[in-house]
């Protein structure tokens, strides 16, 4: 049931990518998105998923919490820059705050998230 999450990251490229082609059509560039907004909206959708679809225990929440961070780091910027037609390791200049480190390093350390949290929840 964990694996549903792995739509979310998907779901949110797709908006994310029709939000910034409206941007571009309506002001000829891409306008900053707000981050501690976006942030604050991926927070309660983990918290509202890990409540209500996983039915999860305190003791859980770590492990779920990791997993969903970790998984979506990993599938998030590549699905955003597929449906924007860039690189999948494609970086704008505000990028957010994982800008900077190179994409293989933060997908290997998603990878080790993600293990460790399907290692200690499954």
């Amino acid at each position: 049931m964990i694996f549903l999450w792995l739509f979310y990251p998907l779901i949110e490229a797709v908006i994310q990518a029709l939000i910034f082609a409206k941007q571009l059509h309506k002001y000829g560039q891409y306008v900053r998105p707000d981050y501690f907004q976006l942030n604050m909206i991926r927070g309660i959708v983990a918290i509202t998923f890990a409540s209500l679809v996983l039915d999860a225990t305190p003791q859980d929440g770590f492990f779920i919490l990791l997993f969903q961070v970790g998984s979506f780091w990993l599938l998030f910027d590549p699905l955003l820059n597929k449906f924007m037609g860039r690189p999948l390791d494609y970086e704008g200049k505000d990028s957010g705050w994982t800008k900077g480190i190179p994409y293989w390093l933060q997908a290997l350390i998603s990878l080790m998230m993600i293990t460790i949290a399907l290692y200690f929840y499954l």
